[in-house]
């Protein structure tokens, strides 16, 4: 274990000094905005994948009104199940949101 110390913290031969307590708290504060900046850039980029969906499936239901009185090919119609299919891939990606669970009632 004080093998491990150096990397974490370095010590006097007494034990941790007040300093080696403001260097470790430091790279504690460096960590936790490291961690809160990558939180909010993820955020981001779900934001983005749902926005993005929600357009793809916008656009295919769309198009499958526009097409739903014509005759189409088997070639067409695979097009589209692919394509339905494709999305649904990238809905899953982010996965929706749990509902809540009701709350417990007295019994």
């Amino acid at each position: 274990m004080s093998e491990l110390m150096p990397m974490f913290m370095p010590m006097s031969m007494f034990g941790p000094t007040i300093n080696d307590f403001k260097t470790l708290n430091l790279k504690l504060d460096k960590l936790i905005m490291r961690s809160s900046e990558l939180a909010e850039a993820l955020n981001g980029v779900r934001a983005q994948i749902k926005k993005a969906a929600t357009e793809i499936l916008t656009k295919i239901e769309d198009l499958t009104a526009d097409i739903a009185d014509q005759e189409l090919s088997p070639d067409a119609l695979a097009a589209l199940r692919d394509l339905k299919s494709s999305v649904q891939a990238l809905d899953d990606i982010v996965p929706d949101a749990s509902p809540e669970p009701p709350p417990d009632e007295p019994a």
